[in-house]
């Protein structure tokens, strides 16, 4: 297909302003998208075209950070609303397939770094750590009850820190090797254990 050169490209945008401002633009017709495919089609079909791989557009999708931020969890959120009731997937629970997935880096109270990027699935499948549940008899599941404390770690206004001792991972932890920025001991060592449920409890003696 030939590339339309700077000139073409400003009459365009003149012209469709000039039809939005008089009012008189008609939506365009079904037919024309249906050409415009086939088009296209033979375009691809004949080498004029090439169509990226589904990696590079995964990866062309995720520029500008890989990590969840508290921007992003505040943008998740809004689509999330917006799409209420609408089928199909998103936000928390897109999976490693889907372009606009973010990933999740969480530490554990004792100090380990799990990285995913569907934390609805995560959290089903790692309820073990954070066992015994502290309210067995609560309406809410417990995987979601994990799923709302590790998004509320990105909450903008940092009113959360810690969700039963897990900490979301900074950018600034992963420059510096991945140090704890909260200093904690978690050497066996230690006078006491730290479990996922917050409490503590010294160690077996010998």
């Amino acid at each position: 297909m030939s590339k339309k050169s700077p000139e073409t490209i400003e009459k365009l945008k003149a012209s469709l302003k000039a039809k939005w401002a008089s009012g008189t633009r008609r939506p365009t017709p079904k037919s024309a998208h249906k050409k415009a495919g086939l088009a296209y089609k033979k375009a691809y079909a004949e080498g004029r075209v090439k169509m990226r791989t589904k990696e590079e557009r995964i990866r062309n999708g995720r520029k500008g950070g890989k990590t969840m931020t508290p921007l992003k969890l505040e943008k998740l959120r809004a689509n999330a609303k917006a799409r209420k009731g609408v089928p199909g997937t998103g936000g928390s629970a897109s999976g490693k397939g889907n372009a606009l997935a973010h990933h999740w880096i969480i530490r554990s109270p004792r100090g380990k770094i799990y990285k995913f990027t569907n934390l609805a699935e995560w959290a089903r499948n790692n309820e073990h750590l954070f066992l015994p549940d502290e309210r067995p008899n609560f309406k809410k599941k417990l995987c979601k009850r994990i799923q709302s404390g590790i998004a509320a770690l990105y909450e903008r206004n940092g009113s959360c820190c810690s969700y039963r001792g897990w900490t979301a991972v900074s950018r600034l932890e992963l420059v510096n090797g991945g140090g704890d920025l909260l200093g904690r001991d978690i050497s066996p060592q230690n006078a006491c254990l730290s479990h996922g449920d917050g409490s503590a409890t010294p160690p077996p003696q010998k």
